[in-house]
């Protein structure tokens, strides 16, 4: 004894069915896990950019606290040797000094603001990324969402005439 062909076909439908439900949930989640994460180094990413920042005025302080010691230790030296430090060599050596340390301080926080910089566009990147994923899983909902009403229409009107067939 066997099985009527409506019964297959409705197994079938309910198969064909039940398949794209599980597919369009597995992406809508797989997508919705890639936002998670896409958000949370975007985060990070900030976060980071701020760190770097931060580190950057903390070495900006620290070079010019040696800077200033250094700077302290020539006075002290010239001062020592008997030179004046009113003169002319002694002031061109001083404010010589100074720039030289005042560049590098500047160097200093460009060099973080450069690393901060490229961090925020990291984050840029990141929050594209999760707004894409949350597009693709809204798209997986609507494509899954078609593809069970098309397979349910295609094979409603087969099972409509195998049904008519066998009743005649």
């Amino acid at each position: 004894m066997g099985i009527d062909p409506v019964t297959l076909m409705m197994i079938g439908r309910g198969v064909a069915l039940a398949s794209t439900v599980v597919s369009t949930i597995g992406t809508m989640q797989a997508s919705s896990y890639q936002a998670a994460v896409a958000a949370r180094n975007a985060q990070l990413a900030e976060e980071n950019a701020q760190a770097a920042i931060e580190a950057s005025q903390q070495e900006q302080q620290d070079w010019g606290d040696e800077a200033r010691s250094q700077l302290g230790t020539l006075v002290a030296g010239l001062s020592a040797s008997g030179a004046s430090l009113q003169g002319g060599t002694v002031v061109q050596r001083k404010t010589g000094a100074q720039r030289l340390l005042s560049r590098d301080a500047q160097r200093i926080r460009e060099e973080g603001d450069t690393t901060a910089a490229r961090y925020r566009q990291q984050g840029a990147d990141f929050r594209a990324e999760s707004a894409q994923a949350k597009r693709r899983g809204r798209f997986a909902l609507f494509s899954g969402a078609l593809e069970a009403g098309g397979t349910y229409l295609s094979n409603s009107s087969r099972i409509s005439s195998a049904r008519a067939s066998l009743i005649a």
